[in-house]
Parts: structure tokens; C-alpha cells; sequence
């Protein structure tokens, strides 16, 4: 099945890059990538992929579920459902537009190579979809030591000083973090990677942001900016945070 065509519905660039990335890696061919319901349903009709990787939260507009629903109805092409959400509301509604897998974020290279075959396999046989995923082992994408991350990015673990950090933002189960030569995304909570970081200019902002003080080069009411990033300041943090600045 390494020939496998394969569109790619998600929001997020980075994320989608990474799914991207992990599907290639595999040896399927990634046809496209959507990061809306309404680009996916125009590839849907284009391309004809022989399977959907969806993301159900697609920001404005159609969510993943709808696409689903649209593509159970008018589509014969297999689907598997890539989220953050597990409530039992969301499972319901998913459940019905019938996936062949439903994968929470975060989740493993062995995860998607599971639901995609078992998902083809039950294509071809025609029987019903039945994929239960594992869940994530203590392998981790990222790992600390001497004041510098090493963070796994295509296939490798990538040494970043902690000094050179801009930023850290939660990124639904999911964290990013920012350096001035990219962003790498770490399927760790934002409290996850804070308890990693040992520099005392990566400082707790915000309940979504870690901001690396000594890289901010402006302040403007609640938000710090370093680059063309606003970063914003919650009032629960900003004593704590306004007392690293000498303001004149």
C-alpha cells in the first residue's frame, strides 16, 4: 500500500506539515494538503485520493465532521479522523459519519501506519472499520540536557540552546517552539515542555505562552512583541512578568 494517495485536511500548517512529513516518511504520497472543509471538499472532487487524514477542528467555516458526513454520502474513499477532542459528544457524532479510525493528537508514526492499513485492508475485504490505538509510551520527541532541548524534527533530533528560544505557545495537546531559524512542533503540553526549560528568561506569560524576556523588543498595553510575534500578557502573570523590564 505505499502507493497510497493520500489528502491531508488540517488547519494548522505546522501540524499538517508534520503529518505530512510522517506520511511520506512511510512511503505514502501525500496528494494535497487542505487546511479548510471547503479545500478539501475541491480536492475531494480534483484528485480523488484513495484516503482522507481529517482534522475535525478546522478553525471557521466546515469542521472536519462535516466534511466526514459529506464524504460518507457523496465520496466511496475511506477516512480516519485525527483530533485533539475525546469527549463522548464529539466520539457520538464522529462515530456516525463512519471513519475508518479515529486517532487522538498526540499520537505516533505507528499509530497512522496501523489505521491506514487496517483501514485499507477492510476497503478491500469489506468489512467494517475496527482500529484501537495505542496509546503514546514514554518515547519522547524531545529530551533535555546542558541548557539546550533536542527536539525531534523529519527523523532527527535537533540540538536547540534554550537561550535561543523566542517563544513557546500551546498548540492544542500539542506545543510550538519558536527559534529565529524555525518553528519545531512537540506533541508535548505547554506545561510539559515549561518543566523543561531551566533558563530563567523563558518565563510563564500567559496560560498558552512561554516568552523568552531577554527577546522582547517592544511592550504595548498586555502584549509583549518579539519579532512580528504578539505575544499576549494575562493579568495573573503580568506583576510577575513587568518586574524583568526596567520601564522608563
Amino acid at each position: 500500500m505505499a502507493n497510497l494517495k493520500i489528502l491531508v485536511v488540517e488547519d494548522r500548517p505546522l501540524t499538517a506539515e508534520d503529518i505530512k512529513y510522517s506520511l511520506e516518511e512511510m512511503g505514502y504520497e501525500v496528494v494535497a494538503v487542505a487546511h479548510s472543509g471547503g479545500a478539501a471538499l475541491e480536492h475531494l472532487e480534483k484528485i480523488k485520493p484513495d484516503l482522507v487524514m481529517l482534522d475535525i477542528d478546522l478553525g471557521e467555516g466546515m469542521n472536519g465532521i462535516s466534511v466526514g458526513r459529506i464524504i460518507q454520502q457523496s465520496y466511496q474513499v475511506p477516512f480516519i479522523y485525527l483530533t485533539a477532542r475525546s469527549d463522548k459528544e464529539t466520539l457520538v457524532e464522529a462515530k456516525a459519519t463512519g471513519p475508518a479510525a479515529y486517532i487522538t493528537k498526540p499520537f505516533k508514526a505507528q499509530d497512522l501506519r496501523a489505521a491506514i492499513e487496517i483501514a485499507m485492508y477492510n476497503l478491500e475485504s469489506g468489512q467494517e472499520a475496527s482500529y484501537q490505538q495505542e496509546r503514546p509510551s514514554q518515547e519522547t520527541p524531545i529530551a533535555s540536557g546542558y541548557g539546550a532541548l533536542f527536539v525531534k524534527h523529519k527523523g532527527r533530533y535537533e540540538k536547540i540552546f534554550q537561550d535561543d528560544i523566542l517563544w513557546v505557545e500551546a498548540e492544542d495537546t500539542y506545543a510550538r517552539i519558536a527559534t529565529p531559524e524555525r518553528n519545531y512542533l512537540v506533541s508535548f503540553t505547554l506545561k510539559a515542555v515549561s518543566e523543561r526549560l531551566t533558563s530563567p528568561d523563558l518565563i510563564r506569560v500567559h496560560r498558552s505562552h512561554v516568552a523568552n524576556i531577554k527577546r522582547v523588543e517592544a511592550i504595548e498595553d498586555n502584549m509583549l512583541i518579539i519579532g512580528k510575534k504578539v505575544i499576549p500578557v494575562s493579568k495573573s502573570y503580568r506583576e510577575t512578568v513587568m518586574k524583568h523590564f526596567d520601564l522608563l
